[in-house]
């Protein structure tokens, strides 16, 4: 017996900032969200009871310093 899945296609998104401040350096803020539409899909599955969906709308922001 054959486990087929489904195809599928998810969005990511990222956008970013860059500021120079002098002496070299850089801040950077960055916003990244995965699965922008929150897509329910999965990814694996090991046989029908063990299925690995694939990961929910998630994002983040991060912040950095560059020298």
């Amino acid at each position: 017996d054959t486990l087929r899945l489904e195809g599928f296609a998810v969005a990511d998104m990222a956008l970013w900032y860059r500021h120079r401040v002098g002496n070299g350096r850089v801040l950077r803020v960055q916003l990244n969200a995965d699965n922008l539409f929150d897509r329910e899909y999965y990814v694996r599955a090991s046989d029908r009871s063990i299925v690995h969906p694939g990961v929910p709308r998630t994002a983040r922001v991060t912040f950095g310093v560059e020298f």
